[in-house]
Formats: structure tokens, C-alpha cells, sequence
């Protein structure tokens, strides 16, 4: 798989060089590419060719691009359509969490995910060939974790905060806001996953000093056998 990190900035104002439109990833493999996300910054940038776009959730950060229409199938949640059943999308798919579906080469699970109680998200597990992802932008917990994680080469997750907890609040027992990257490492750890990169970024890592911020990042995936970094904008690598 070839991934594309085309922007890693989250929902914040502030912007940097690294990190300036909000976060979209292009997965390729063989003669598929798809989406995941297009957020409002990409309202008018025209999207590469692709055969499907993925969407998180329903903030505006994540499917703000959308709302003039998208030129490809686009794969959501009954709960992200019912949250932007107005924008002019033509080609809808709904898609459920843990029912495993297909586009072209990909092999794709949704996984819910606790983060907000207004656009409940979920998180992607991606198969291509002999490799497998889990990409989530947005999360203080993955529901069903050791699934999710179970053989996943790469973690590609939320970088809103480095360390402390961002919770907003808890709502009949569901907790809302993001967790740390630290905590996300951890998880990467206990499932046995080898490689971790952030992306989503906060106003941490977007305000940081660039060699800081990944040095703290790297040191904290070091101490738990976690090889970890920072995505910024235009970051391509092979998986």
C-alpha cells in the first residue's frame, strides 16, 4: 500500500507549514486508490481520482469538502448520512461497524469508536495484499480495541494531544473528547502493533517546535517497543 498524508492539521486554527489542511489520507494499491475524509479546507481543491471516499465522522473538519457534491462513491455511517443528508452527494453508500466490505483491492472494516455524542465516528481497518491499517482521527477509545488492532501493521491515529486526557464529558456511561497519543501507544503495545503515526494534529504538535515535538512523540512509542512519528502534509511512504 502507498499512503499519501495530502493534509494532517486537525480542527484548530492554528496552521504551520507541516501541518495546514485538515487531515485527509490517499491509500493505493495496485489500480485502487481511495479517500479517507475531506474536510472543509478541501471545499475546493479538486480530489485525485479515486474509487471511494471513506468519512470518519460528521464534523466539519472530516466532511466539510463534501457539501457540493464529491465525484465518487462516498462510504459513511447511517449516522454521518443523517447528520449531512443535505449535501449533494450523489453516490451514497451506508456502510455498518464490523461488517467487512469491499472496494477494489481494499478490504475495509469500520470499527466504532467513543469521541463525540453529536457525530458518532468510527475508525478503519484497511487490508491490501500481505498488510493491514487502522486509521482513526478522532477518539478517546476504539470499542472493540483487540479486533480493531488484532495483526495491524500500522496505527495511523489521533494526534489532538500528546499526553494529558482531553475529556469533555461523560454522557450515559459515554465518554467524549480524544485521548492522548501516549495512551494510543499503549495500545499499539498490548496488541502487538509494530509501527504507530499521528496525524489529526493538535495545536501541541502544530505550535511545537517540529524536531521537539517528534522527539517526545518518538520517545514516548520508544519506551513502550512502539516505533512512533509525526505525518505532515505530503508525507508518502510504502506500507
Amino acid at each position: 500500500m502507498r499512503l499519501t498524508f495530502l493534509g494532517t492539521r486537525g480542527g484548530i486554527i492554528a496552521r504551520s507549514d507541516l501541518h495546514s489542511m485538515h487531515s485527509v489520507l490517499l491509500i493505493s494499491y495496485r489500480k485502487t486508490s481511495i479517500l479517507i475524509d475531506w474536510g472543509e479546507d478541501w471545499l475546493k481543491p479538486t480530489p485525485p481520482p479515486v474509487k471511494g471516499l471513506l468519512l470518519t465522522h460528521a464534523h466539519d473538519d472530516h466532511v466539510g469538502g463534501t457539501r457540493l457534491g464529491f465525484p465518487a462513491p462516498v462510504y459513511a455511517t447511517r449516522e454521518t448520512w443523517a447528520s449531512i443528508e443535505r449535501y449533494a452527494i450523489k453516490e451514497k453508500k451506508t456502510i455498518k461497524p464490523a461488517i467487512p466490505f469491499l472496494i477494489g483491492e481494499f478490504r475495509i472494516t469500520a470499527f466504532e469508536v467513543y469521541h463525540s455524542l453529536h457525530a458518532p465516528a468510527v475508525g478503519y481497518r484497511i487490508q491490501a495484499g500481505k498488510r493491514t491499517l487502522f486509521y482513526v482521527s478522532d477518539l478517546i477509545a476504539i470499542i472493540n480495541e483487540h479486533e480493531a488492532l488484532k495483526d495491524v501493521d500500522l496505527y495511523i491515529g489521533d494526534g489532538a494531544i500528546i499526553t494529558r486526557k482531553m475529556l469533555h464529558r461523560i454522557k450515559d456511561g459515554i465518554p467524549v473528547g480524544h485521548t492522548p497519543i501516549k495512551e494510543q501507544l499503549q495500545w499499539c503495545a498490548r496488541n502487538g502493533v509494530p509501527r504507530a503515526l499521528i496525524t489529526h494534529c493538535g495545536s501541541e504538535i502544530v505550535k511545537g517546535t517540529p524536531g521537539e515535538v517528534e522527539k517526545r512523540v518518538s520517545d514516548l512509542g520508544a519506551a513502550v517497543g512502539v516505533q512512533a512519528f509525526i505525518a505532515y502534509d505530503g508525507l508518502t511512504l510504502v506500507l
